[in-house]
């Protein structure tokens, strides 16, 4: 029976060929055309490849003669089934894995090198939802996720079977499709049928973390190649016994957002979104108020949380739904998600015991130490919790964190005893009846934020050209708003110029600071990974704009600077010292090798504010500085203990009451509460000198701990120091 082949052809010979070909087959020896009049363009042009029908069988040669040149190709026929002929596999595959796909590289025999593919991934359990696209290369973009999928490329999903279908690749210069359609060659690609994947859901028994205190972890690392980053989704099977399902998640620099959602059949397997957060250091303020959802916490470390599942009506066979939403603004970005289930939660504190009686000093170890200049440090031990019965507590393992601005759960050294001696040192500041000090303020203080990708240039060039090698900074842009950019956020920093060509004017010791994204390639957003390099420069510095080629410039010099102020009396606190770092930090930035780059992005990568910081010395005129509060506190905040579960699917979401719960039910109960977060203290002190003619002379005194709540009236008399001897202890604080 006849059939049909396709062939595309490349000229890279010397004669002139004619506009159209006869087609013969070795099954006559190549007597009779079984195709005429074929086309150049059908055959080397943008209509190849040509599909040819009527092949005769048993054809295993066909001949290609040009009718004018008859100049000739003989071509043998190979099967369409590139699954077999090339033996098309993954150089690293697992058919079973727990809550993720595993896939290294394509690999086949007809190539040592496979650059160009695109595969589909259907399911799970199904052979037509697309779950999401995979591969490699720039020819077959876009798709969501690039291989390997290996390690922290491995992307979570939902428990299921999965069937990887290769879509198009790219095989010595010919581009096949399982489809074909112009440009592609149709070819068998469906090459993994009988090595379908089969995702297992995470269960409470079968974590792989070995070590901390978390049984599962997924991380992920994997740009999407011009697409919207892949939302991932992966199953959790819950044991009846399980009411906590504890986690913490860093979304680093970029934001993701994280949504535990359950399914039970006592609520007809309705999704009830339990927890929803937006977590990284992109996040202007973190949000947990009840009423808002999804809250945001700001954070580039693990932002920890427990969900509690103590009201929920729970029945064999009900699950989590973990779903981690990439940033959909860029695809640059990383995320840790470590998570586990817990039977019990155990919310004691060692550091109930001191609700009322607060922690004590060892009156031993009392001591002043006296400065060259009038001044005393006030130091001595108090005693209490051990660090290790803090931080082995289910509270600080699980619910310990952090999120920019909001007074998080969390333990301040200070709390802590050593585990040996059950002694902390506590330390005042310099205590002084007449002292002057210096210090570096800040006029704008604006972190490095990643603005959003476009596919502008931008080429950045450090050199030390200058005078006396001084550093000068090069700046081109392929867009006019992007200097624009720069220029406005540098002329935001003016005002805090100071006097910057007056070297014995205190205002001439002043810097700004420029924040510059180096990404690992020239293709790369700005995201997470990207290396954020800082330079410093002073005031002195001079500005210019231009044009270039097309392009637009930015340049700036980077003059250094010397001290010429006049000297600090040896007592003045810090002065000479902030003087020093402004000339050292300014002279290194300028001229220091390690500042010297050099490189192009092509998506237009820059910081939010690029001109960040400026700092400037001040001193302050001289102050008594006779006391100094040494206190130990820590928080408990009640957002971050509740679970407070939503439904709908989107904006705005309808809060269950009803099902809503705590981790811990005594956080309200103690302490004083600053917007629901519970301010708890265990001993506050108070260090003041009693003579102005004698540094050596102070008392310390202490407010009493109610409850956790002290009034800061610091109404009794804990120690009394006369010229350097103690002449007073208070039993009720001190042994």
């Amino acid at each position: 029976m006849p059939f049909s082949a396709s062939t595309c052809l490349t000229n890279s010979g010397t004669v002139a060929l004619g506009g159209t070909f006869n087609i013969y087959s070795d099954f006559d020896n190549y007597t009779t055309p079984f195709q005429t009049n074929v086309t150049y363009s059908q055959l080397f042009g943008p209509l190849c490849p040509y599909v040819m029908g009527n092949v005769p069988d048993l054809t295993t040669t066909i001949r290609i003669i040009d009718i004018i040149s008859t100049c000739c190709a003989t071509l043998e026929l190979l099967s369409n089934d590139l699954c077999t002929t090339c033996e098309l596999s993954f150089d690293s595959y697992q058919t079973s894995n727990i809550g993720i796909i595993v896939a290294g590289e394509l690999t086949g025999s007809c190539e040592n090198d496979i650059t160009d593919y695109k595969i589909f991934w259907y399911g799970p359990n199904s052979s037509t939802n697309l779950a999401f696209t995979s591969g490699y290369g720039s020819t077959f973009s876009p798709y969501d996720l690039t291989h390997p999928l290996l390690g922290i490329n491995s992307p979570m999903v939902e428990a299921g079977t999965y069937i990887p279908v290769i879509d198009k690749v790219k095989l010595n210069g010919l581009n096949y499709s399982q489809t074909g359609g112009t440009g592609y060659i149709q070819a068998e690609l469906e090459c993994f049928n009988a090595t379908t994947v089969n995702v297992q859901p995470f269960t409470c028994d079968n974590g792989t973390v070995v070590s901390g205190n978390y049984t599962h972890r997924v991380n992920f690392s994997a740009a999407a190649s011009g697409t919207v980053p892949l939302t991932l989704q992966s199953t959790f099977n819950l044991d009846l016994s399980t009411d906590y399902f504890a986690w913490k998640f860093k979304g680093e620099s970029i934001p993701d957002s994280l949504k535990i959602t359950f399914y039970g059949s006592a609520y007809s397997n309705n999704p009830i979104i339990l927890d929803y957060w937006e977590i990284g250091g992109n996040i202007s303020i973190s949000n947990a108020e009840y009423l808002t959802f999804p809250k945001s916490a700001s954070t580039t470390d693990y932002f920890s949380k427990v969900t509690s599942l103590t009201s929920l009506s729970r029945n064999v066979g009900d699950y989590l739904i973990l779903e981690v939403i990439p940033n959909q603004f860029n695809s640059q970005t990383n995320w840790d998600f470590y998570f586990t289930c817990m039977n019990s939660f155990d919310c004691d504190l060692c550091l109930y015991d001191y609700l009322n009686t607060p922690y004590k000093i060892k009156s031993s170890s009392i001591t002043g130490i006296t400065g060259s200049c009038s001044s005393i440090e006030v130091k001595f031990d108090v005693s209490g919790c051990t660090e290790s019965s803090i931080i082995n507590s289910d509270i600080y393992k699980y619910q310990k964190t952090d999120a920019n601005p909001l007074a998080t759960t969390s333990f301040n050294t200070n709390v802590y005893t050593d585990d040996i001696t059950g002694l902390r040192n506590r330390t005042t500041s310099s205590l002084d009846w007449n002292a002057t000090s210096c210090s570096m303020l800040f006029g704008i203080n604006v972190s490095a934020t990643c603005s959003i990708p476009n596919t502008n240039i931008i080429s950045f060039k450090k050199e030390n050209t200058g005078p006396s090698g001084q550093g000068v900074i090069k700046m081109e842009f392929s867009s006019l708003s992007d200097l624009i950019h720069y220029k406005s956020s540098y002329d935001l920093t003016l005002p805090y110029s100071g006097t910057p060509f007056n070297s014995a004017d205190p205002n001439y010791y002043r810097y700004f600071q420029l924040f510059i994204p180096k990404n690992a390639t020239p293709n790369t957003n700005c995201g997470d990974g990207t290396s954020l390099l800082t330079y410093y420069l002073h005031y002195s510095s001079i500005v210019t704009t231009g044009t270039t080629g097309g392009n637009y410039t930015l340049n700036i010099t980077m003059p250094t600077i010397s001290d010429d102020i006049a000297p600090f009396d040896p007592c003045d606190i810090n002065c000479q010292l902030n003087i020093n770092n402004v000339v050292t930090t300014v002279n290194n930035s300028s001229t220091g090798a390690t500042y010297v780059e050099n490189f192009t992005s092509n998506t237009g990568s820059k910081y939010v504010v690029p001109f960040g910081v400026t700092r400037y010395f001040v001193e302050f005129p001289p102050v008594t500085n006779s006391a100094s509060t040494i206190q130990g506190v820590y928080y408990l905040n009640n957002y971050l203990n509740a679970t407070v579960p939503f439904s709908g699917s989107s904006s705005p979401y309808t809060r269950i009451p009803s099902l809503s719960a705590v981790t811990c039910n005594n956080f309200t109960s103690i302490g004083v509460s600053y917007t629901q977060v519970q301010f708890v203290y265990i001993y506050n002190y108070k260090v003041e000198l009693t003579d102005s003619n004698n540094v050596k002379s102070f008392r310390i005194l202490a407010s009493p701990i109610v409850n956790g709540v002290t009034s800061n009236v610091f109404s009794d008399v804990v120690a009394t120091v006369v010229n350097g001897s103690l002449t007073y202890s208070n039993p009720a604080y001190t042994f």
